[in-house]
């Protein structure tokens, strides 16, 4: 249960603090709005990254391993750079895509651990079977 809500304070959080003058009209009158929006929807998706990385430490029950956290730094690394790619077509960004950019994060983080658990159990297999 605390897990729940500290997820739902922290996207919370995530929505509130973004910087208000972050926020750019249909039509954006400089680079640097532009930029600097494009940065915050980027830290979003680090930060659900790095959020869903948290929770699978806290639900798993084992001491902090850094080797293990490593690999959800580089998924928050992938996540960033999708979403910058992503994003860097839009003309506007409300408060929505941070909670779609945030949820999208922890959805990579999680996908990439599946998909990387997957290739260690098939290699397991295949080397106790050999």
């Amino acid at each position: 249960m605390k897990k729940k809500l500290l997820f739902v304070v922290l996207v919370v959080l995530c929505i509130l603090i973004r910087p208000a003058y972050a926020q750019e009209t249909t039509a954006p009158t400089t680079t640097t709005i532009e930029n600097l929006t494009l940065f915050c929807v980027t830290l979003t998706a680090i930060l659900g990254t790095l959020t869903a990385a948290v929770l699978g430490w806290l639900d798993s029950g084992e001491p902090f391993n850094g080797r293990k956290f490593a690999s959800s730094i580089l998924h928050a690394v992938i996540a960033g750079i999708v979403i910058i790619v992503g994003y860097s077509f839009r003309t506007n960004v409300d408060w929505f895509d941070y909670l779609v950019v945030f949820l999208s994060g922890a959805g990579v983080d999680v996908t990439l651990n599946r998909i990387s658990g997957a290739i260690a159990s098939r290699n397991a297999t295949k080397t106790t079977t050999t």
